[in-house]
């Protein structure tokens, strides 16, 4: 699978993003609407980050969950049904939340 494929947000700005991010690594991440995962392999690949991708529909995840394999990230990154207005996850889970392509 290319790098940007599977939304808008290009290469140059995900590593701009993950730039931006300044996290420790290994951090959290949590990447709401996450799609078919892209950039948030990016960022367990080239940060060593946990990456939660979230989104509703679960064929995405789907995708996403094939995507980090073979980007061979799953054994850190996981996906969670859900949306960004109500989150399964206690304050301070997470070091950074991320989101590209959503509609808010």
């Amino acid at each position: 699978m290319a790098m940007g494929s599977n939304g808008y947000l290009a290469p140059e700005e995900a590593k701009a993003l993950k730039a931006a991010l300044a996290l420790p690594s290994p951090g959290r991440v949590l990447d709401v609407g996450t799609g078919r995962g892209w950039p948030a392999w990016m960022l367990a690949r080239e940060g060593g980050h946990s990456v939660f991708g979230m989104d509703v529909p679960v064929e995405a995840l789907r995708r996403a969950r094939d995507a980090f394999a073979a980007a061979d990230v799953a054994d850190r990154t996981f996906v969670c049904a859900g949306s960004g207005s109500a989150l399964p996850f206690p304050s301070g889970f997470f070091d950074a939340v991320t989101h590209a392509d959503v509609l808010c």
